[in-house]
């Protein structure tokens, strides 16, 4: 026999445990001795064996303490293994008070001090933290630390610098607060970093749904940007954040493509189902709000500028609003509207605005309560004797070519209220008629007097409809 199997028989009744007592065990099977002509002992380097020998399966327990009382290691029948620790792993490691496991003396170069393979297992843990109950800074699921700031990688997923194998998720977290990340000073360090030497396709996707759902809440302090979004280019510095800002968004290229468009900050907003008057979609919402307790200075809701150097074909539009026929593409619901003067004539709250404050507006037909600009003009042919009521479109000014034999135009079609016309008659004289019966009532004029009005020729006869009583009113003439 090459090794020496010592067998451990466990009563089932009134033993306890099968004992052993020695202060030496060695193995050693007899050998041959041919000098001698007898068996000698002699040491053997095969392992020492420990088991049972019951007919069922049972475990091997080592006790200690007093008279044996403490259950230090049990091996069950199944093979399973149980420690009572403390349990230090590594040459000349001592056991820690207060800690189960203590791993340490790992090889400097490439030394692991616990490795879990899960190859071939499709939906395993590796490590599994349970149960955790008040966690902080040091009392926590996992703490990882280091000797001094600045030094090591807490926790690096996917392979080793230089490969990293793609995962499938690298970390997955349900409920409470997914990553809470404390500087060690104010102003200090990186939350999170995300690319490197190798940008990724997407630094992060996020998708939320429901009511009060937020993708992306950021935060900044008095001084500091809460979010900054870029578009960098190489041929232009980098963006720097721009103090008391919530949302910073910059677009910069240097490319030479002939058609290019570069977004700074893009607003959209989508919405389908059946819908109804009371729904309101709004791409871009802004608002600002003075609460001061005295001289709120100026409050700008929305402040755009553009500015074109380019040489040739280059227009500069600070605000572009675009929408389908018939809708609104500007619309103001309170507050007054500045669109330029000299600087004798601008407002005193604008006074603080750079350049010279003029400008040219351009309006392809204009309607306003208030004054009138005219715009527009639409020459007529006008009929020989009554002609009815004469369709004036949307111009300001009406040319009425009159007729050799007397022209008498009995209304206007088109009036609403406030509405404005200038009617010059040209080539023969043209009379208006009062009151007329031939015409709808809405269409008709209302003449001081009740008396008709003769036109002559180049003269001018302004009139405005009265949407009280629907009818047109001499403003005034001019011959």
């Amino acid at each position: 026999m090459r090794w020496m199997v010592i067998m451990m028989v466990l009563g089932t009744t009134a033993a306890i445990c099968q004992e052993l007592r020695t202060t030496r065990l060695e193995v050693s099977p007899p050998a041959w001795s041919g000098a001698s002509g007898a068996f000698v002992g002699t040491r053997s380097t095969m392992p020492l064996v420990l088991g049972t020998a019951s007919m069922i399966p049972q475990p091997v327990q080592i006790q200690v303490g007093s008279l044996g009382s403490l259950r230090s290691l049990e091996v069950s029948g199944a093979g399973e293994t149980w420690l009572r620790g403390p349990v230090a792993i590594g040459a000349m490691t001592g056991t820690v008070p207060g800690t189960m496991v203590r791993i340490a003396s790992i090889t400097q170069e490439g030394g692991r001090g616990l490795d879990v393979d899960l190859t071939g297992t499709q939906h395993s843990t590796g490590i599994a933290i349970r149960m955790v109950g008040t966690s902080g800074s040091e009392h926590a699921g996992m703490t990882i630390s280091s000797l001094q700031n600045g030094i090591g990688t807490g926790i690096r997923l996917g392979g080793p610098s230089g490969t990293r194998p793609t995962l499938a998720t690298a970390i997955d977290v349900t409920g409470g607060t997914g990553l809470l990340y404390n500087a060690l000073t104010a102003g200090s360090g990186t939350a999170i970093r995300i690319g490197g030497t190798t940008a990724p396709q997407r630094g992060v996707d996020i998708t939320v749904s429901g009511e009060d759902h937020v993708g992306v809440y950021a935060q900044g302090n008095t001084n500091g940007t809460a979010l900054v979004g870029s578009v960098v280019s190489a041929a232009y510095a980098s963006i720097a954040p721009r103090a008391r800002t919530g949302v910073m968004g910059v677009a910069a290229t240097n490319s030479s493509a002939t058609s290019d468009t570069l977004v700074g900050v893009w607003g959209g907003s989508r919405r389908g189902g059946s819908g109804s008057k009371a729904m309101t979609s709004i791409g871009v919402l802004a608002t600002a709000h003075h609460e001061t307790t005295s001289h709120g200075g100026i409050a700008i809701g929305l402040k755009a500028e553009a500015v074109s150097l380019a040489p040739g074909t280059a227009t500069a539009v600070g605000a572009l609003l675009s929408a389908v026929p018939g809708a609104i593409a500007l619309a103001v619901t309170d507050g007054s509207v500045y669109l330029g003067s000299s600087p004798q004539d601008r407002p005193p709250e604008l006074q603080w605005l750079p350049g010279s404050g003029q400008t040219v507006t351009h309006a392809y037909s204009m309607r306003t309560s208030g004054a009138r600009y005219r715009t527009g003009t639409t020459t007529i042919a006008a009929a020989a004797g009554p002609s009815g009521a004469v369709p004036v479109g949307e111009g300001e000014v009406v040319i009425l070519r009159g007729n050799v034999i007397q022209s008498v135009v009995q209304g206007l079609a088109g009036g609403r209220h406030g509405r404005e016309v200038i009617l010059l008659a040209t080539d023969y004289p043209v009379e208006f008629e009062h009151a007329s019966i031939v015409v709808g009532a809405e269409e008709s004029f209302l003449f001081p007097l009740g008396q008709n009005i003769l036109v002559p020729i180049d003269g001018a006869l302004t009139v405005w409809y009265d949407g009280d009583v629907q009818r047109w009113r001499c403003l005034s003439r001019s011959w």
